[in-house]
């Protein structure tokens, strides 16, 4: 009776234990292998608002808190490396319906990626992403879910290897080359000057691209040195500028003219952006490349050419669904200046080379996509062009900065400052040098936050050819703006554009557009003249 009773036991308790099975089935066994669950089912006000980085869960709760009493530094020391550069300030209070933001669970993969599930509004599941990084739980930024919290779980578990890969590339890019002597002797052995720099490469490329960091006198001002180099009229026969190809035709009717009519060329840079583009460098390059010509004969005369996507300001927008239905046609921008390259390359008879100034941002070799501005598809201008024209034919040049976001947040320096020591140690000379099989070229690329993050991005060498520095980073003063293209015209002007588009409140040097005022506007940009450019 006894073993009878047992066995009934047995039996009962199997078929309970199947049905806990279909019914409720442990969440780790959804998820798969290195996942870990953790239910919460409690609203973010349950919660005191301590400073914890030790948990997912911990930093959602302070970081939530801190949204409403905290200004930007607040955010950015509880974030991930990679989205520091897009935290902006938010003082706002906490409302109630944030403040009763239901928190369903925590889940965490491999113990360095995690995502809190929570309720966003009234019917919605977002999901909440978080790094370990150096000890320490970071937000890495929000992602959408849908109106239940499966939904939201989904989208985790479809990103959690690709968001994997990023907390092991930050781990990776912590390591950086203690062999300084190594960087010193190579720079001594093989480094030259700039200028000698670009002429051979001139002299040896159907295109090199000079990556530069935008309104960088110093740059600009090693330009201007090369247009002036006798050799340099022997090797190139086309400059490509990162001006819209709406201004092409006025670029020509400025070449073309036995005078030099500054006034077309500030007319082109105040349609280049909503509040003109003020790259004071980029002018006087321009009006120099004028000066040359006007002492050349005319197959030995330099080209100009606008090679960036089209930009409305250059067309008759009058409403904001036109300005953005224009918007929404526009070209991927590499692309863009790719095509009108090559078109450029195949037709001229010219057997010059030629040079293409653009950020650097543009001239990177590897296969990492960026979808900042209008690069719809991510690929670089120089992976298009090198795959046209063969990788020996394009060769890219980066120049020295820090490591920079596409909208100037500085992360610090590059390697952690192993560059910067080398170049101090070598008296900080202005120097150029091939990356290829250097000390340099093997240190992971970190320099730009757009793509340093991505698996794919690999090396120095891998993204570009050569390597500029001109100048300590920690001197570098702000580029002292083109005041000049600021008439009482194009204030008003700038002013409609805004109200069309509906920016009125954006701010521009401390001012709101609707209330731009000439006078005022220029005494902000004078005031910020002298200071650094670089916030470390």
């Amino acid at each position: 009776m006894k073993s009878s009773n047992k066995l009934i036991f047995n039996y009962l308790f199997s078929l309970i234990g199947i049905w806990i099975f279909v019914s409720c089935p442990a969440k780790s066994q959804i998820l798969g292998e290195g996942y870990k669950i953790i239910p919460v089912n409690k609203n973010l006000k349950d919660f005191p608002g301590k400073y914890d980085v030790s948990s997912p869960l911990n930093t959602f709760i302070i970081y939530n808190y801190t949204l409403g009493n905290g200004k930007s530094e607040d955010l950015i020391a509880l974030s991930s490396l990679q989205i520091k550069s897009r935290i902006t300030d938010n003082t706002r209070r906490l409302s109630e319906k944030e403040l009763n933001k239901y928190i369903e669970e925590v889940i965490i993969y491999k113990d360095s990626v995690a995502a809190v599930i929570s309720s966003y509004e009234d019917s919605l599941f977002t999901c909440w992403y978080f790094y370990h990084e150096n000890g320490q739980w970071l937000n890495a930024g929000e992602g959408w879910g849908g109106e239940k919290p499966e939904d939201a779980r989904e989208v985790f578990l479809k990103n959690a290897d690709r968001q994997l890969s990023v907390v092991r590339k930050i781990k990776m890019l912590d390591s950086v080359s203690t062999d300084t002597t190594t960087f010193v002797s190579y720079l001594k052995m093989h480094g030259k000057q700039p200028k000698d720099y670009l002429i051979d490469a001139l002299k040896n490329h159907k295109l090199v691209i000079y990556g530069e960091i935008h309104f960088r006198k110093i740059s600009w001002d090693l330009m201007r040195q090369l247009i002036k180099a006798p050799e340099f009229h022997n090797t190139t026969g086309a400059v490509f500028l990162e001006l819209s190809v709406d201004a092409q035709a006025a670029l020509d009717k400025f070449s073309g003219n036995e005078k030099k009519d500054a006034n077309i060329i500030l007319d082109v840079f105040r349609k280049e952006e909503l509040t003109g583009w003020l790259d004071r460098g980029m002018y006087d390059f321009i009006l120099d490349l004028w000066d040359l010509n006007s002492n050349l004969p005319d197959e030995k005369k330099i080209k100009v050419i606008a090679a960036d996507f089209p930009r409305p300001f250059h067309s008759s927008i009058t409403t904001k669904e036109r300005y953005e239905s224009f918007l929404g046609a526009a070209p991927d921008r590499n692309e863009c200046m790719a095509s009108t390259i090559e078109n450029y390359i195949q037709s001229t008879q010219d057997k010059r080379n030629c040079l293409f100034i653009v950020g650097s941002g543009h001239g990177y070799k590897s296969s990492a996509l960026n979808r900042g501005s209008y690069q719809k598809n991510g690929i670089s201008a120089a992976v298009l062009l090198s795959e046209k024209f063969g990788e020996e034919n394009i060769f890219s040049i980066f120049t020295h900065s820090p490591v920079i976001s596409n909208h100037g947040y500085v992360y610090g320096k590059i390697r952690k400052g192993l560059f910067d020591y080398i170049f101090e140690k070598n008296e900080n000379k202005q120097i150029a040098f091939n990356l290829r099989n250097s000390p340099f070229g093997k240190e992971l690329f970190d320099a730009s936050s757009i793509i340093c993050f991505d698996m794919k991005t690999g090396t120095f060498e891998d993204n570009y050819d050569g390597y500029i520095f001109l100048q300590p980073v920690d001197e570098e003063i702000r580029n002292v703006p083109l005041y000049e293209i600021f008439t009482d015209n194009f204030i008003n002007e700038i002013k409609k554009r805004a109200s069309i588009i509906e920016k009125e409140e954006s701010i521009f040097w401390g001012m709101k557009l609707k209330d731009l005022n000439r006078t005022r506007l220029l005494q902000n940009m004078k005031e910020e003249e002298e200071n650094k450019r670089w916030k470390f």
